[in-house]
């Protein structure tokens, strides 16, 4: 008789608080299934120098896949944004070897499968490291190049896009030599003529450069990594260069971050 009393108050319990057991799930599910807010992206390209005063001076040994994946928010179950990577190597065609890869968002309880997400990230992730692995054994190097004009050049894409989050990521030395800016050229001592005034009248270079190609005016919460760990060789170039670089980027609201290593 007990147990009979006792099944029938438990079934009278599960009537009662099934309907909220049910509102509950169904809430939880629509909370994290059926967000109708769009995710977000992020878009990061790198820039890898590989010409000859870069590679011979620096080995890239700091250029590695797990700061890359953690410039992009992404952990070992993924990240809630969609991603695009894109990676190129400056040579003495200014821009060369373009990989792009595209990480789309995870998918909705309701929309996708988890198992394949895991999949496609691990493949993004394996398709980085091996272009990085590509760009750091690279060491044929180039003698002439620019690092201003690709740099620009992604600096167009990044601020026409309708991006939530965009990164431009850049390791190198920063030393121009081409026609119409070299730092090496050692013709009638041109590329010290041209580092002295680069020292001495900065705004004149600036000029130089602008009128080869404009850099966009408008860069507000573009982070520019600029990435190189200064030798000997490269010091007297690099800084002012760098000091030069923040000051165009910075002045146009970009966000400028210069280390040794990313």
């Amino acid at each position: 008789m007990k147990l009979v009393q006792f099944l029938f108050r438990f079934s009278v319990a599960i009537v009662t608080f099934l309907p909220r057991i049910l509102i509950l799930i169904i809430t939880v599910f629509f909370a994290t299934g059926c967000s109708t807010e769009p995710a977000t992206t992020l878009e990061c390209s790198v820039l890898i120098d590989v010409t000859n005063s870069n590679v011979i001076t620096h080995s890239l040994e700091h250029v590695n896949t797990a700061d890359i994946k953690k410039l992009l928010n992404i952990k070992n179950n993924g990240t809630n944004h969609k991603v695009i990577y894109r990676q190129s190597l400056i040579e003495e065609t200014f821009l060369n070897k373009h990989h792009e890869f595209i990480l789309q968002p995870p998918p909705t309880f309701f929309k996708g499968n988890f198992y394949n997400y895991k999949s496609k990230l691990n493949t993004f992730l394996k398709n980085i490291d091996s272009v990085l692995t590509t760009a750091k054994n690279d060491k044929s190097g180039r003698v002439a190049s620019s690092v201003y004009i690709p740099m620009v050049r992604q600096l167009r894409k990044l601020s026409a896009s309708k991006n939530d989050e965009n990164i431009l990521v850049i390791f190198s030395d920063l030393i121009e030599n081409t026609d119409f800016l070299s730092f090496l050229d050692e013709t009638d001592n041109r590329g010290e003529r041209m580092l002295k005034q680069l020292v001495r009248n900065p705004k004149s270079i600036e000029k130089i450069l602008q009128e080869e190609m404009p850099m966009p005016n408008d860069l507000q919460g573009i982070k520019v990594y600029l990435i190189h760990d200064a030798s000997t060789a490269t010091e007297r170039y690099f800084k002012p260069l760098l000091k030069l670089y923040e000051k165009m980027l910075t002045k146009r609201g970009a966000i400028v971050i210069s280390s040794a290593n990313l």
